[in-house]
C-alpha cells in the first residue's frame, strides 16, 4: 500500500487540547478529523488508544482543536506529537491561551480554533472516533491551514507512531 496516496486526501493537521484528570493541560496532533453535520455543527476526530489525550477526552467529555497554519514549524508539531502528555508538559513550549472551558488554544501559527463537546464515540481496535458538537469557534479563519500532505511534503514532517494509519 501506498500511504502518499491516502496523504492526498483533504485532511489537515490539528491540535486537540485537553484538560487532564488531574487539572493540567495537555494537547496532541491529529490529522484525522472531519465536518460530518452543519446544523448543529458537529466534528469527528479519531484519536489512538495508547494516546494520552484519549483518556482525557474520555475523562472530560471536551477538546479544543487549534488548527495549525502553514507557517507551523517541525518543531512546534513535534513538540505535541511525539512525547506523551503522561509523561510532558507538552505545552511548555506553546504560546497558548485558556478558554472559559478550561481547555488550551494555541496561538502562534494557527488560523483557526474550535471547542467541542462529546456527544458520542466508537471504538475501532486501535482508536477512538470522538463524535463531538462545535460549542464555539473563532472569529474568523486567518491565514491558510496547514494540509497532511503539506506537512508531508513542503514541511518535511514524519508520522507519529499512533497516527491513525500507523
Amino acid at each position: 500500500m501506498n500511504a502518499k496516496v491516502l496523504r492526498a486526501l483533504s485532511y489537515g493537521v490539528y491540535a486537540v487540547g485537553v484538560k487532564t484528570p488531574d487539572g493540567r493541560l495537555s494537547a496532541s496532533i491529529v490529522n484525522a478529523l472531519a465536518q460530518v453535520t452543519n446544523d448543529p455543527p458537529c466534528v469527528c476526530v479519531c484519536v489512538n488508544h495508547k494516546n494520552y489525550t484519549n483518556e482525557c477526552i474520555k475523562e472530560s467529555g471536551q477538546f479544543s482543536i487549534s488548527v495549525f497554519s502553514r507557517e507551523a514549524t517541525l518543531i512546534q508539531i513535534g513538540s505535541l506529537g511525539f512525547t506523551s502528555g503522561r509523561d510532558h508538559d507538552k505545552l511548555a513550549a506553546q504560546k497558548f491561551r485558556v478558554d472559559p472551558n478550561g481547555l488550551p488554544l494555541l496561538e502562534d501559527n494557527i488560523c483557526a480554533w474550535f471547542i467541542c463537546k462529546v456527544i458520542g464515540q466508537t471504538e475501532t481496535s486501535t482508536h477512538t472516533l470522538f463524535l463531538a458538537e462545535v460549542a464555539d469557534t473563532s472569529e474568523e479563519v486567518a491565514g491558510h491551514p496547514m494540509s497532511y500532505e503539506y506537512y508531508h511534503t513542503v514541511v518535511k514532517g514524519k508520522t507519529p507512531k499512533n497516527a491513525p494509519h500507523a
